[in-house]
């Protein structure tokens, strides 16, 4: 009896990888080797406005380099970086923005589980799409990693001066 042609298609031996980067990504998560890398990177990057924004982005490119998954790599981020940047006062869109786009990244570095999944569907080569994704996902960490670096003095600076421009015209008004 002939198998219909997805059933066919979804049990290639090139979706297998799929699950094992799920499941070092859950490994990462439940064994603490995410929180204690986090803050090994955490240390190493120091004087740098916007630190932690900066932290997720090296930590999020090395842990999409581990995991292969963008739920993965953007939940350990979520968990371990953002309540320690909300409570250190950082706005939402440069406490958010960082994790969700390194997950961006977590698509193109190899282990990508997309890559294996769009390979294996258009009947391309695993190897060769993987390979491809390196150079623009690097170039992606470091245009994220510039963007912080330029757009974090910029953001503190103007939340500087409305705070000064409110408390003169408190002044100027009492």
């Amino acid at each position: 009896m002939m198998m219909p042609m997805e059933f066919n298609n979804a049990i290639k031996f090139t979706f297998a990888p799929i699950a094992m980067f799920l499941l070092m990504g859950e490994i990462l998560l439940q064994t603490g080797v995410a929180f204690k890398a986090i803050g090994s990177i955490d240390r190493l990057i120091s004087r740098v406005p916007g630190r932690l924004a900066v932290v997720s982005i090296v930590g999020g490119t090395i842990f999409s380099s581990l995991s292969g998954s963008t739920i993965a790599n953007t939940a350990i981020l979520g968990s371990v970086l953002l309540p320690d940047m909300i409570k250190r006062g950082y706005k939402p869109t440069i406490a958010m923005g960082p994790i969700m786009a390194v997950g961006g990244i977590a698509m193109l570095i190899p282990p990508s589980a997309l890559a294996v999944l769009l390979a294996s569907l258009a009947e391309q080569s695993v190897a060769q799409l993987l390979i491809a994704g390196i150079v623009p996902g690097i170039l992606m960490a470091f245009g994220f990693f510039a963007y912080v670096i330029i757009a974090v003095p910029l953001i503190q600076s103007s939340h500087l001066l409305t705070r000064l421009m409110k408390a003169h015209l408190m002044s100027r008004l009492s």
